[in-house]
C-alpha cells in the first residue's frame, strides 16, 4: 500500500485541503479500500435546508480516490474520469461515513464504488467511478 495513505491515517501526514473543507478524517486503509468520516455542517446547506449534493459527491469522490490509490505503485498517479453519483435520500448536519473498495484492477484502469452514510447506518448516497492510471513522469 502507498506510504502516503498509510501516513495520512496514522495522522503522521496532513489530508489534503479538500478534505479538510469537508471536515475530513481518514479513518481506515487497506488494500484496496479506504474509510473516512465528513462533517457535514450546516454551510453546506441548500434552499431545502438539506446537505446539496455536489458537497455528498465531493464526501464520494475523497473516498473513492484514496481506495484507488491503495492499489497503486509509489510511481504511479490515477485521474478519475468517470463518476456516477446515486442520492438515495437527504442528509442533514452530522457525521457521515465513506467507504470505498476496488472492484476492478487492470494494469491502467481501475474502477471503485463507495457508500455514504449516517451515524445510524443509513445509506443517503453511493457511488461509482472509473479512474485511469499511469506512470509518473520520468519513471
Amino acid at each position: 500500500m502507498r506510504a502516503d495513505i498509510t501516513e495520512i491515517v496514522a495522522g503522521r501526514a496532513p489530508l489534503p485541503n479538500c478534505a479538510v473543507s469537508l471536515g475530513g478524517k481518514a479513518v481506515e486503509a487497506r488494500d484496496g479500500y479506504f474509510k473516512a468520516t465528513f462533517d457535514a455542517r450546516e454551510e453546506f446547506y441548500n434552499l431545502g435546508n438539506v446537505v446539496q449534493g455536489g458537497f455528498l459527491a465531493a464526501m464520494l469522490d475523497d473516498t473513492l480516490g484514496p481506495a484507488v490509490i491503495t492499489t497503486m505503485n509509489e510511481d504511479e498517479v490515477h485521474s478519475t474520469v468517470d463518476l456516477h453519483v446515486q442520492y438515495l435520500r437527504p442528509a442533514t448536519a452530522g457525521q457521515l461515513t465513506g467507504e470505498a473498495r476496488v472492484t476492478h484492477r487492470g494494469k491502467t484502469v481501475r474502477m471503485a464504488e463507495a457508500t455514504l452514510s449516517t451515524a445510524d447506518g443509513k445509506i443517503i448516497a453511493r457511488a461509482s467511478c472509473s479512474c485511469v492510471i499511469r506512470q509518473l513522469s520520468g519513471s
